[in-house]
C-alpha cells in the first residue's frame, strides 16, 4: 500500500488505478488485519501461559522469515499481472517501483520479526513474573485466620497480683 501511495497521491486517482490494474482486493486489508491482531493475541497470550506454567520458551522464528512479506509481494504481483492480461509481461515487474516495493517489504519484514521475537520474550517473561508473584503469596486459609483472631498476650498472673495489669488492683489498699 505504502508504494502505491508513493505512486498516486491522490485518494481518487489511486483507488481508480487499484480498481484498473486488478488490486480491488485492498479493500480486505482492514478484515485480514483485525484477523492477524486476533492470532497474536492467541500466541502472545499462549506464551504468558506457558511462562506461567514454567515451560520451555521455544524457539523463536528464523531470521529467513524476514524476506516472506517481499516473497509474497513480488507472487502477488506476479500474480496481479497474470490475472489482469492473461499473461505475464517481465517489463512491469522491472521497474524502479517493484524495486522499491521489495525493499520496503525486506525492511518491514525485519522490523516486524524484531518486534515478534520481543514480544514472545516479553510475553514469556511476564509468564514468569505470574507465577513468581503466584508462589510469593501467602494461602487464603493463613489470612483469614489473621484477621479473625490477632495473636493477643496472655495475662500473667504474676502481673495481674503485682498490680502490673491494666485492671489490676492498686498496689495499696
Amino acid at each position: 500500500m505504502l508504494v502505491h501511495r508513493l505512486q498516486e497521491p491522490d485518494a481518487h486517482a489511486r483507488a481508480a488505478l487499484l480498481a484498473q490494474t486488478g488490486h480491488g482486493y485492498m479493500g480486505y486489508l482492514r478484515t485480514v488485519t483485525g484477523l492477524c491482531i486476533v492470532l497474536i493475541g492467541a500466541a502472545l497470550i499462549g506464551r504468558v501461559v506457558a511462562g506461567f506454567r514454567n515451560r520451555t520458551p521455544g524457539l523463536l522464528p528464523s531470521w529467513w522469515w524476514a524476506a516472506l512479506p517481499a516473497a509474497a509481494f513480488l507472487i502477488q504481483e506476479w500474480l496481479g499481472e497474470l490475472v489482469h492480461v492473461g499473461a505475464v509481461e517481465w517489463s512491469p515487474l522491472l521497474e524502479p517501483v517493484m524495486a522499491a516495493g521489495v525493499a520496503v517489504e525486506l525492511v518491514c519484514g525485519a522490523l516486524c520479526l524484531l518486534l515478534v521475537r520481543r514480544l514472545l520474550v516479553a510475553a514469556h517473561s511476564v509468564g514468569r513474573s505470574l507465577a513468581a508473584a503466584v508462589e510469593r503469596r501467602p494461602p487464603l486459609a493463613a489470612l483469614s485466620l489473621e484477621l479473625r483472631s490477632p495473636q493477643r498476650e496472655r495475662p500473667r498472673l504474676l502481673a495481674l497480683v503485682g498490680g502490673g495489669g491494666e485492671r489490676a488492683p492498686p498496689p495499696f489498699g
